[in-house]
């Protein structure tokens, strides 16, 4: 090999090895912004469905808008406001609507970027059935502490603490965990890893792994999953404190034979189908699963 050659390769592996310094460094500002909410006031990125060619640009160079989700409309009938202690010290700000003669109480969970507003609907049929309602603020949503998210798995902290805070307060009647989307799969994880004992669980639209929801994003924008989708992830864990690669919400199943009901829109593009279906089959307990024809990833 000649001397210019061996220029030429030395020359080739530099510009290869700051291209890839730089894909990392994109990447964890990437990650960084899809984990962490901003309390400026700002406009949040639309759908990933829903975004023009231009904003799709944008989001691949700048990351997305996330700005910190707010509980601004609040329950049509007298609620209670609530402060519980997760994960260590950190506050999540709940609501507690009360009924006369209750039958038990359900513990809602919204979903990634969302709050407890977004309940209201289901806490007012349930409120209907003779049901108290807890509606929870994820830690990092809503009015509760902090501005980080890890897509359900240190949020299973937050469902913990929901429920010991139902379990300990002397009510009687059966207690419902209720999540959906991220909110199920920390209602999964939480039971699974801390071995809670609701009377039942309903589930709505879990994904089946943080790196197949990360996949879906691209392929929903018609992009290339690999190799970002990954490094997402990986950049995603280190930031958070947390393995990302073993959040899978199909093994969590494994340890759980509570009643359990999983509902699934048909139209959802951000889970496909054979995620629900492999969460399904590894319930061990009594479970039904409910399809909605018109129904996409939204409230049923």
């Amino acid at each position: 090999m000649t001397l210019k050659n061996k220029k030429r390769i030395k020359r080739l592996l530099l510009i290869c090895g700051i291209l890839l310094v730089l894909l990392n460094l994109l990447v964890y500002l990437h990650a960084y912004k899809f984990t962490h909410f901003s309390t400026k006031k700002i406009q949040r990125t639309g759908k990933p469905g829903d975004l023009t060619f231009l904003t799709k640009l944008s989001v691949l160079i700048f990351g997305v808008s996330n700005p910190k989700p707010k509980s601004d409309t609040l329950p049509d009938r007298p609620f209670e406001k609530i402060k519980i202690t997760a994960r260590g010290n950190p506050k999540i700000d709940c609501w507690l609507v009360n009924v006369e003669k209750p039958k038990g109480t359900v513990i809602l969970f919204h979903g990634y970027a969302s709050s407890k507003s977004a309940l209201l609907e289901e806490s007012k049929v349930l409120t209907n059935l003779k049901y108290n309602t807890l509606l929870v603020d994820f830690y990092g949503h809503g009015e509760s502490d902090g501005n980080q998210t890890s897509r359900g798995y240190h949020e299973a902290l937050d469902v913990l603490a929901a429920y010991n805070y139902v379990n300990q307060s002397g009510e009687k009647g059966v207690i419902i965990l209720f999540g959906t989307s991220m909110g199920a799969v920390a209602v999964l994880k939480a039971v699974s890893q801390y071995q809670l004992k609701p009377d039942a669980l309903i589930l709505e639209c879990p994904f089946s792994s943080l790196l197949k929801t990360v996949k879906n994003r691209f392929r929903i924008m018609n992009l290339p999953s690999f190799p970002f989708a990954e490094l997402l992830v990986f950049w995603g864990s280190a930031q958070n404190n947390f393995w990302g690669f073993n959040h899978n919400s199909v093994t969590y199943p494994k340890q759980i034979d509570i009643p359990t009901l999983l509902n699934y829109g048909l139209k959802d593009n951000c889970v496909d189908p054979g995620e629900i279906e492999s969460i399904f089959n590894q319930l061990r307990g009594y479970k039904e699963q409910k399809f909605f024809e018109t129904c996409g990833h939204e409230s049923y």
